[in-house]
């Protein structure tokens, strides 16, 4: 499928339900699992992704830390950042974050190893402002807040495609298993 989509929003503002809702168009999507290829490509200046030779679409980290040289790399491509409300964001980080060890495309988004509320919230609302200064003007970002309630409405128009039936917009969390179908 062309173009291809990147999800640039942070972790946990609804991406595993973007990638379950692009399934139902028959997108091949990658959540999370295909990071450590992903970083590695990045990590050499290989912006043009070779997971994208077996997917159409992918989010979550580390792909928002790298959005303007994707963008550079595939022109071609549309991007949706999905967002929420800080406060329910920072509670949801919280919960899925501390106490525990992070992996290396978090440090490289948040600038640091631990859980840090003030430090977290402005790094989301900069990330969330700065994309959307980056894509100012263009008709290829989508903004998305997928946890406050947006869905086909807003996602159908702008990939082109109708409303599937009846079908309910899929809200999934990390623990479902909704990656790389």
């Amino acid at each position: 499928m062309e173009p291809k989509i990147f999800g640039v929003g942070a972790h946990r503002t609804g991406s595993t339900s973007l990638m379950a809702a692009l399934r139902v168009f028959g997108y091949r999507t990658s959540h999370w699992k295909d990071r450590a290829e992903i970083r590695a490509d990045l990590e050499s200046q290989r912006f043009r992704l070779s997971l994208m030779e077996r997917v159409d679409a992918v989010s979550d980290l580390p792909i928002p830390t790298w959005y303007r040289q994707l963008a550079k790399a595939f022109p071609e491509a549309k991007f949706i950042l999905t967002v929420r409300d800080t406060e329910s964001w920072l509670r949801s980080v919280e919960r899925h974050m501390a106490n525990r060890m992070f992996e290396q495309e978090e440090k490289e988004f948040y600038g640091r190893s631990n859980f840090d509320r003030e430090h977290f919230s402005d790094r989301f609302e900069r990330h969330n402002g700065e994309v959307l200064q980056y894509f100012a003007g263009s008709s290829d970002l989508l903004v998305m807040d997928i946890v406050g309630g947006d869905g086909w409405e807003v996602l159908c128009p702008f990939l082109g495609v109708s409303v599937p039936g009846q079908r309910k917009f899929p809200w999934k969390s990390r623990g479902e298993n909704c990656i790389s179908e």
